[in-house]
């Protein structure tokens, strides 16, 4: 065999070996998930088109339009016929900023294959792990998995978003820079105009603090990417045995649930500053209780979730927390540790950030613990 014939087959066996990887991706099997798309509180915005699409070319629409806060929220979203969808490959979108009056699209490849492997995870919860429910959308029994959604989060300046997300976990999938496009309003929009709807948004969406960055031109672009920092960390329940499950969120929109057997051993992990934890446990003499934790000093984010009042979900920048801080100012790629400390009363818990040469603990925050009785 000489030289040319050597090259044609190599190129040949690559050629056959990428249309074996396309027909393959096109085969795989269809998953029960949910789409939607939100924005930063304030910073309103309108999604005139976005989809999914999959290598078979099939598209998976995402229906929210107008779309609302908090960035990174999860759930909702509307899906077709039985349910069932291939996963997708690609996502393509277009929006308008109210905020700044402009329109941005874009057009991304996805991380197909980690999708794939995120919507094989089964549910580590319990009542449901190894287990199927009989889904009347589709008519068929479908086993219970750890993610069953998809999201994404727009801000100014055309930054998109994208998380995979269940009822309990949230996994940040990429980040991508949508174009400035220039759009006739008309052609987007059939009601109303674009100077109706920038008076609308400024009078009652935007909040003061997004109206004056819009007035002196200084929308905090890079806000929304700060949060996105990793810090080598696990947490510690000291004093008491945390049961059933642990649940926590991040700034950066992630999220985990955390169920026996990991429930008392977390590993260090890289991951974001924590801003809300909840975990049931029982303290040295078998008592329980509920804990729910709040890294902020602000009553009214505990309000609007628990009490239906009036309030956003998150502060308007995270970093400014205490508990930020104080992780910023450990040192850096070093373990550390999130405490809770559960004394002689259990309801006075505190929360404290340590590593081996520092510990701090966390005092701007809302710590709620509460009797609890298990079932038997």
């Amino acid at each position: 065999m000489n030289q040319v014939q050597k090259i044609l087959l190599i190129t040949g066996c690559i050629l056959l070996n990428i249309s074996l990887f396309s027909c393959q991706k096109t085969m795989e099997k269809n998953y029960k998930f949910t789409t939607n798309a939100f924005c930063a509180d304030g910073y309103g915005m309108h999604l005139y088109h976005g989809y999914f699409s999959s290598p078979g070319e099939k598209s998976i629409p995402i229906y929210t339009n107008h779309l609302s806060g908090p960035w990174g929220a999860k759930g909702g979203g509307d899906v077709i016929g039985s349910g069932l969808n291939p996963v997708p490959d690609s996502l393509h979108i277009g929006f308008y900023s109210d905020s700044e009056d402009k329109f941005y699209e874009g057009d991304f490849a996805l991380p197909y294959e980690k999708i794939v492997q995120l919507f094989e995870e089964d549910s580590e919860d319990p009542d449901e792990k190894g287990k199927t429910f009989n889904d009347s959308q589709s008519g068929k029994m479908l086993p219970y998995r750890k993610y069953n959604g998809l999201t994404v989060s727009v801000t100014p300046g055309g930054k998109v978003y994208l998380w995979i997300f269940g009822p309990m976990d949230q996994v940040g999938l990429g980040v991508y820079q949508a174009k400035e496009v220039q759009r006739k309003w008309r052609d987007i929009f059939e009601n109303g105009g674009r100077e109706e709807t920038v008076a609308y948004y400024l009078e009652k969406i935007a909040s003061e603090k997004v109206k004056k960055e819009i007035a002196t031109h200084s929308l905090p672009y890079t806000l929304w990417d700060s949060y996105r920092e990793r810090f080598l960390w696990k947490y510690v329940v000291e004093g008491a045995k945390p049961v059933s499950y642990l649940h926590f969120k991040a700034i950066n929109a992630e999220e985990e649930g955390i169920f026996p057997p990991r429930l008392g051993n977390d590993q260090y992990k890289e991951r974001a500053v924590p801003y809300w934890f909840r975990f049931y446990f029982t303290d040295a003499k078998g008592k329980g209780y509920y804990a729910l934790v709040y890294f902020t000093k602000d009553p009214k984010y505990y309000l609007k979730i628990y009490k239906s009042k009036k309030g956003t979900y998150w502060p308007e920048d995270t970093k400014e927390e205490q508990a930020y801080w104080v992780f910023k100012q450990m040192e850096k790629d070093k373990p550390i540790d999130l405490v809770f400390k559960v004394g002689a009363d259990p309801q006075k818990m505190t929360v404290w950030v340590r590593t081996p040469e520092k510990e701090v603990e966390l005092t701007d925050i809302i710590v709620y613990v509460s009797p609890y009785e298990f079932k038997k």
